[in-house]
């Protein structure tokens, strides 16, 4: 996307991730940049969205995260109308949000923060200050 360039930094992130869980690197560059987008646009900071979503996708590598595009395990609940990925998960069948672009997962899911009230107080925080967003 115009108007980010990864550091060098972003850049030893995403191979770092890339070595530990073996994701392909230009995929974890996607949802940094995504995410770097994000923290532009709305404040969330970048290296937050970025540690969930490696943490709930196992480094880009889940069984979900490959079929669904959803890094961060959002489950499709009964308001939301986009398109779904189902599996047996948790002794049933699970339906998980599925994106075709890191795009779609990085907005849907600052909506879903945004629609928390138990995020409030970090989306208080100064834009990209991520040591209070995570306190």
């Amino acid at each position: 996307p115009i108007g980010i360039v990864l550091s060098e930094e972003a850049r030893s992130v995403a191979q770092a991730v890339s070595d530990s869980f073996g994701a392909p690197v230009e995929a974890i560059e996607a949802f940094i940049v995504e995410a770097l987008l994000l923290q532009r646009d709305e404040g969330v900071p970048a290296i937050a969205v970025v540690g969930i979503a490696i943490l709930e996708s196992a480094g880009f590598t889940s069984y979900i995260f490959k079929n669904s595009g959803n890094p961060f395990g959002m489950k499709a609940t009964p308001e939301w109308k986009g398109p779904v990925y189902e599996i047996w998960h948790e002794e049933g069948n699970t339906r998980f949000r599925r994106y075709k672009t890191p795009r779609g997962a990085v907005r849907d899911f600052s909506k879903l923060v945004r629609s928390r009230r138990w995020f409030a107080d970090a989306l208080q925080c100064p834009s990209g200050n991520y040591g209070c967003f995570i306190d």
